[in-house]
């Protein structure tokens, strides 16, 4: 497993975008090399009318684990308060990254599992 950091994550969301923009065979390209990756953010965003798609597709999979925000020791700053508890989603780098750029900065961490 490899944690991004924030300017890795905004680096391969660039090349995401790059390879959405380049046509069906220059994205068809980039999304066979994709890789299977974990996305973490708050329990608070579960409210964000953003990731609302996702996170209805995920609950229909059963992929959302929830964890005690101790968790947090392993992935640092999120911005999150002590209260909160830590949504751990396993899915692959693409939708970690479209859910990334969808929730506001410092609020969510993409890790590539290898």
């Amino acid at each position: 497993m490899k944690q991004l950091t924030h300017k890795q994550t905004k680096a391969e969301l660039a090349k995401m975008e790059q390879a959405a923009n380049g046509g069906p065979r220059t994205w068809d390209l980039w999304y066979t090399s994709n890789k299977a990756a974990r996305v973490y953010f708050p329990l608070g965003e579960l409210t964000n009318p953003a990731i609302t798609g996702f996170l209805w597709a995920w609950q229909m999979q059963g992929k959302i684990v929830v964890t005690p925000s101790q968790e947090m020791d392993k992935i640092t700053s999120l911005n999150m308060n002590g209260l909160e508890g830590l949504i751990q989603v396993d899915t692959d780098l693409a939708v970690a990254l479209m859910v990334y750029r969808d929730l506001p900065q410092y609020r969510s961490k993409v890790t590539v599992l290898d």
